[in-house]
Order: C-alpha cells, then structure tokens, then sequence
C-alpha cells in the first residue's frame, strides 16, 4: 500500500480527488443492521489505495475491518450508534486474538462448537475471557452472522474475480488482509465505542483518544450516514473531525446506487486539504453537489474544484490503474 502523498491536477487547478464508480448487481434478500450489504468495496479501490495507512475510524462493521486490513491501517477505531455493531466488532476482536492462524480464525468464525470457544476463553483474560465465555454470543454469532443469506453469507465465498463479493478485501481468504487484523487485535489497536457521529462530547472523546495515540488520521469511514443524518449536521462532524486530522485524510462516504439493489454504492471521497477555509455552508454546498454528482448516468465521475462533474472519459486513468476494468464511455458536458 503506497502512502504517496499525491496530489492530482486537472486543468492545472487542485483537485480532491472525487470518484464515483457504479457496480450493478442482482443480489436481493433480507438482511439485519449488522449483515454487510456493501459488498463491492472494489469499487472504491482507486479511494483506498489513497490512504496513508493512518488510523481507520469508520462506522459500521466488516466495512471497518476490512477497510483497515486494505489500508493496512496503523489502527482500526469503530464507533456507531447501533450496540449490535458494537457486539460484532468486540466479538470479532476475540475471534482474532485468539487464533492462531488464518485458517484457525476461519473455524473459529464459521465452524467451532460452543464448546472450542468456553476452551478459547479459558485460556484467556479479562473482555476476551468473558466475551467468548458467554454461551449467548456463540448462539447470536451462529445465527447473524454463520446463518446470515445475504452479506455475511456472500463473505463466506472465496472471490477469485473482480465481479465477486470483497474482491480484494475479503480477509478470510487473505493471508496478508487476515495477519495485519490480527497484528492489530492482539496489539489494542482496535478499538470500538458507542458514539453518535453528531454528538460532539461523545465524539471528542474518540477524537482525543485517537490524538493520544500519535498515529495520524487515515481514513474517515462514515458510509452513507450523511444520507440520514443530513447535510448540515454532516457539515459540522466534517469540520470537528478535520481539527484532528492531516492533509491527506480521507472523508469517505458511499451512497446507494441503485433502489432495486441493495448491494449496489457510490464511493466517494475528500481529502482535508479540500476543506481549508471552507464555511459549514460552503460544505454543505460541495456535499449537496456530490449528491448529485452520484447521479450522473455514467458510473465515474469526477469533481474538479468547482465542484462540477467532470465527464468520466477526461478522468487520469493512466494515475489509477487499479481502477475496474469498465468499458470507456463518451464525453458528456452536463
């Protein structure tokens, strides 16, 4: 993962780098607040291969594992309102520092007896000890997320081409993805908290626990929460959030694309730079442009620094070869 602090130009103007890229897919069925319904984060790999490898602090779940695992983030801070995410993910710390291997994680989440995981807290401490000591969380583990038919489901599948689920971020078929996730958990370097993103005391708390530690901010996950919490009140996280950030944090955000499928998102991303001397209403301005940039019938699109579409045919290709191999589309000036 580079960490090459790289800035694009177009038409010789800076430029935050703004992609949004569309995968379609038919993939319906039932799934609950923790069960990972984004499952092509490859699509946004052009936005990750950006990060320089700070700390990840997303919402969310196995987005948040697996965007700190491809960053190889030098920490993984989860915060979220819903307490089902927060028992995935401490559960899901367990699992890791107990194994011993990719290959014993792998049993461990999808296959061992309630039993293997009493004998795994036995021979451990404090949170861990008590977290797969509890014979309710096998018993909730087995039926969201080892019987889940959608995202977890799809997780379970080994992805051996661009178009299958977690291409390139599925750390149960990747040794490398898999052993930074363990390096991270048996380390304390995941960390989880019960926090509103526009709850500014609760998220000064995450702020300045992430500032104690010395890693700069990598990522800002925040998934399509300002979807539902809307533009104003996303506007001032943004601006809290950036006080404690570098240039070359990234503010990701994804949107679904597609209302007949729910596995179907736009990523899109800014770098803090880009919002030097930028009011709440100015953001909120940019965010609400981004929106409809989400829109724009080709599946890239840019954003130069007006904020406005740039077609997908001037995009620098040759600056992103990881980009999905989609066909090329004519230019076209909204």
């Amino acid at each position: 993962m580079s960490s090459t602090r790289q800035k694009f130009t177009y038409r010789n103007g800076p430029l935050l780098v703004f992609l949004v890229c569309v995968l379609w897919c038919t993939n319906f069925a039932h799934s609950t607040s923790v069960d990972p319904n984004e499952q092509h984060p490859n699509i946004g790999k052009a936005l990750y291969d950006r990060s320089n490898s700070g700390v990840y602090l997303s919402v969310g779940s196995e987005r948040s594992f697996m965007g700190a695992a491809y960053t190889r983030a030098d920490m993984l801070y989860v915060v979220d309102i819903d307490p089902i995410i927060i028992r995935f993910v401490k559960i899901n710390r367990a699992l890791l520092s107990v194994s011993t291997d990719l290959e014993d994680y792998f049993d461990l989440r999808l296959n061992d007896s309630k039993e293997e995981w009493a004998l795994r807290a036995a021979q451990s401490q404090g949170e861990i000890k008590q977290l797969l000591g509890d014979g309710s969380n096998w018993e909730w583990w087995k039926d969201v997320v080892r019987e889940s038919d959608f995202g977890f489901q799809c997780l379970k599948k080994r992805p051996v081409n661009v178009r299958d689920c977690f291409y390139n971020f599925n750390y149960l078929y990747d040794e490398k993805l898999y052993s930074h996730l363990k390096d991270l958990a048996t380390s304390g370097r995941i960390l989880v908290s019960l926090a509103d993103l526009t709850e500014y005391d609760q998220m000064e708390n995450v702020l300045q626990a992430i500032s104690a530690t010395g890693f700069e901010l990598g990522v800002v996950d925040t998934s399509n929460v300002p979807e539902w919490v809307g533009m104003p009140a996303t506007a001032k996280y943004y601006q809290q959030i950036k006080q404690y950030s570098v240039p070359d944090t990234l503010f990701l955000n994804t949107e679904q694309a597609h209302a007949r499928s729910t596995t179907t998102w736009n990523y899109n991303a800014y770098t803090s730079e880009y919002f030097d001397n930028f009011s709440i209403e100015l953001i909120m301005s940019m965010l609400s442009r981004a929106s409809q940039a989400m829109e724009h019938k080709y599946p890239c699109t840019l954003l130069n620094e007006q904020d406005k579409p740039v077609p997908w045919s001037d995009f620098p290709f040759d600056a992103l070869p990881n980009l999905l191999a989609l066909p090329r589309v004519p230019a076209h000036h909204p």
